[in-house]
């Protein structure tokens, strides 16, 4: 009987240390069943992206969540369907929160954030939201925008005109023609 239960615990043992080793049947299994839902669950994401009405949108993108529940993406995409064709900006901001919880570092979703503060009027908080954007992708001209309008609508022009220059080196073409039409930037050229 100890000879049994000795082999009993290696093999239990066995299958703890090697989940993607075929010679364990059980462990290969959930495996190759766990892929299966991940890649079911992208399916369900890009469905979510290319339905038109936000109900099935929404749906699509719960699947993909109830399927692969660390799928942050699938949060950030529902958030923007509430956000932009439900106008249901409660429902938005806690597919966002979610989306962070899963990945802290989502400039995507810090992004949003900021967009849906500075619609609501609230631009103190979405400066915030879109520094923290910045933060995550130092690349985000759309942030560095996005926040332009904030100080903008703040009335602060210094810290307005400091954004919208840097959306320009960062390769923002509207932000680049808002500059050059309102004399900041001047163009030569030569014969």
């Amino acid at each position: 009987m100890n000879l049994f239960n000795n082999l009993l615990g290696k093999k239990n043992e066995m299958q703890k240390e090697n989940t993607d080793d075929i010679s364990n049947p059980f462990a290969f299994a959930i495996s190759k069943a766990k892929e299966a839902m991940s890649n079911d669950a992208e399916k369900y994401l890009e469905k979510g992206d290319n339905e038109n009405d936000p109900d099935n949108a929404i749906a699509a993108y719960e699947m993909a969540i109830n399927l692969k529940p660390d799928l942050a993406e699938a949060y950030i995409n529902m958030g923007l369907t509430y956000a932009e064709k439900k106008k249901d900006q409660q429902k938005a901001f806690e597919c966002y929160e979610k989306a962070l919880a899963i990945e802290p570092k989502s400039n995507d979703a810090y992004f949003n954030m900021g967009t849906l503060h500075a619609q609501m009027k609230e631009y103190d908080k979405a400066i915030v939201y879109f520094e923290s954007a910045i933060k995550y992708n130092h690349y985000d001209f759309d942030a560095y925008r996005f926040m332009s309008y904030c100080y903008r609508d703040k009335g602060d022009e210094g810290k307005q005109i400091e954004c919208v220059k840097t959306a320009a080196e960062l390769g923002d073409k509207a932000a680049q023609s808002w500059l050059l039409d309102k004399g900041y930037i001047k163009i030569s050229i030569e014969k």
